[in-house]
């Protein structure tokens, strides 16, 4: 048997007031504690997630500030639907810096884009949010969506009409002592459906512990620099400025003694020069302390 329920309408703000409007509320919220707590299981450090506010917008004001946050848009199926994801860079970016490795609070928000293999932890950490949108807002769309492709950066004028309407979820992110927007626009009619009482097929939660092996396979394919470096020596100007061409400097290096390699400017392995054949290698011999 069913209950009475308010077939709401989320195209103006004084439709949301009904019993649909408050039921995307509640679906919301407990969204952004299940967020709360995947996240911080894959990150091994505290995320805390918490809802702000569902909002009527276009497509050109979604955009708005752009520059400083990370865009992605996202085709589902079961049915089709065209998706956005955005968040700010100063909460996303220690997000990836964790990720990779870095102690939390210890990674600031560089004043730049992020690089490729960075855009594949976005691309993780998207599709991971997404998933659990998908399974908390299934009672409303009476479906369970899924993501075929999420596609971070792209051309923003191509992805959807300038007019299109959306509906905006969105979530505040905090994590160490960063804090920062999350919003997930969807098609303004995509919680339009009635939601029916019956109890839904309960749908497995994401499985935190094989995000791991997911991002590891992501990265696999990204460049890694290698560089082999010398201990620092010291020289008087004035002996600078008398070098001419053939005359040697001395190291204070000794022969016997490692050489350090660092990848991607990050102290790696300690080792020596050695050659092979009419070139040059580096011989490891330990992982550096």
């Amino acid at each position: 048997m069913e209950t009475q329920w308010i077939k709401a309408d989320f195209k103006t703000v004084s439709q949301w007031d009904g019993a649909g409007g408050d039921q995307l509320r509640l679906t919301s919220e407990a969204l952004a504690s299940d967020l709360s707590m995947n996240l911080s299981a894959f990150l091994r450090t505290s995320v805390n997630i918490g809802f702000t506010g569902v909002s009527n917008t276009v497509f050109s004001e979604f955009l708005n500030g752009d520059d400083l946050s990370c865009f992605a848009a996202v085709v589902t199926r079961q049915p089709e639907h065209k998706l956005l994801i955005r968040a700010d860079y100063n909460v996303l970016f220690p997000l990836i810096g964790i990720a990779l490795g870095a102690q939390a609070g210890g990674f600031a928000s560089p004043d730049r884009k992020p690089t490729q293999i960075e855009l594949q932890v976005v691309t993780l950490l998207f599709r991971l949010i997404l998933s659990e949108a998908f399974r908390a807002w299934a009672p409303l769309t009476q479906t369970q969506l899924e993501a075929v492709t999420v596609e971070v950066e792209p051309t923003p004028s191509r992805v959807l009409p300038a007019t299109e309407s959306m509906c905006a979820v969105g979530f505040q992110v905090a994590v160490a002592d960063c804090t920062g927007k999350l919003t997930v626009a969807v098609p303004a009619g995509l919680f339009t459906e009635s939601p029916r009482t019956r109890e839904a097929d309960p749908v497995p939660l994401t499985n935190p512990g094989g995000w791991a092996e997911n991002l590891m396979e992501l990265m696999m394919p990204a460049q890694v620099t290698i560089d082999i470096w010398l201990d620092p020596s010291e020289i008087r100007l004035a002996d600078l400025l008398l070098l001419q061409v053939g005359q040697v400097i001395k190291l204070d290096h000794a022969a016997e003694q490692k050489v350090a390699c660092t990848l991607n400017g990050q102290r790696g392995f300690d080792g020596q020069i050695v050659s092979t054949g009419s070139c040059r290698g580096f011989l490891i011999e330990d992982f550096a302390s």
